[in-house]
């Protein structure tokens, strides 16, 4: 069993905006923060790749999967 990580409403609705694919896009209706918080990073939530592009990881969508 993976422990849940503690998100805030910020990082949930980065994650969220990750896994619509929605990382700019309005038309979804999710307006994803402007920066993506380092702690999704290290605790590996959350991709950059060296172009600055994001993505969701495998352990993302796994806590996404948790629920809020």
């Amino acid at each position: 069993m993976i422990n849940k990580i503690r998100l805030n409403n910020a990082q949930w609705e980065r994650l969220l905006a990750l896994s619509a694919g929605a990382a700019g896009d309005i038309s979804s209706g999710i307006k994803p923060p402007a920066k993506t918080s380092p702690r999704l990073i290290s605790y590996g939530l959350v991709k950059v790749d060296p172009a600055g592009g994001e993505r969701l990881t495998e352990l993302g969508l796994q806590r996404l999967n948790q629920g809020r």
